[in-house]
């Protein structure tokens, strides 16, 4: 009798010890996440400002009327670099452009006949390549 109560006590002690060891860890990053969480949305307030402001002055300064090699040169001459082409066709471009720490995910479209722009649109770059993250010294 005195052995199955050991292995039952073994028993008892190895399941507890597992189930407190990932309770620990939890309450251990649980209260590191609401500091990350506000800082996350600090910047992300402060990067949706520029991003806004940004936005409206690049589709100001690169306007419609334009042909498709206008683009990359006028946007490096605002000091952008142009590190991805993710959409080329007959009437739609669409590029990653990055400047310091913001990057930009720039759309134009084209008419088929003319081939002049007809539209341009700027947003944050959400989804980035892996050369949009080097140029901003992510990786």
């Amino acid at each position: 009798m005195k052995i199955l109560n050991t292995n039952k006590l073994a028993l008892a002690a190895l399941v507890g010890s597992l189930a407190l060891t990932p309770a620990a860890f939890a309450a251990g990053t649980a209260a590191d996440a609401p500091q990350k969480r506000a800082v996350t949305a600090e910047k992300a307030g402060e990067r949706g400002k520029l991003s806004a402001d940004e936005k409206a002055r690049l589709e100001q300064a690169l306007g419609t009327g334009q042909d498709r090699n206008y683009y990359r040169p006028a946007l490096e001459k605002m000091g952008y670099t142009v590190t991805s082409v993710n959409d080329s066709d007959a009437d739609h471009l669409e590029m990653e452009v990055v400047k310091g720490d913001y990057s930009y995910e720039v759309k134009v479209d084209f008419d088929k006949t003319s081939r002049k722009s007809t539209k341009v649109d700027v947003a944050a770059n959400l989804w980035e390549t892996e050369a949009t993250e080097k140029a901003k010294g992510e990786k």
